[in-house]
């Protein structure tokens, strides 16, 4: 399993980069155009709310789970969520996971 969420991890930074970096050379890096956009219809804001929630509560299993298990790396897959995002933190938390188990 923790190949395959590794996997994950690597899609889910290709996948929204694959999107996100176009955004930016064609808006001249306009990061307040992008936030902008996200909440401007309601089908936007739907998706965005979900994964802002999604995010938090990752990033709380994440710290809680990684100190109380001893899991070694755990910090980077939490900063992971805020710098990339969930498709690819929580992916890479639980490989880090199942590898500390594998040990």
């Amino acid at each position: 399993m923790r190949y395959l969420y590794l996997v994950f991890a690597i899609v889910g930074v290709i996948l929204p980069y694959s999107e996100m970096i176009p955004f930016m050379i064609e808006n001249d890096n306009d990061l307040w155009l992008l936030f902008e956009e996200q909440f401007q219809r309601r089908s936007n804001r739907f998706f965005a709310y979900d994964l802002l929630l999604t995010g938090t509560v990752a990033s709380i299993f994440i710290l809680y789970d990684g100190r109380r298990n001893q899991v070694k790396n755990y910090w980077f897959a939490f900063a992971g969520i805020f710098l990339v995002g969930v498709c690819f933190g929580l992916p890479l938390y639980l490989f880090f996971k199942e590898s500390a188990r594998a040990d």
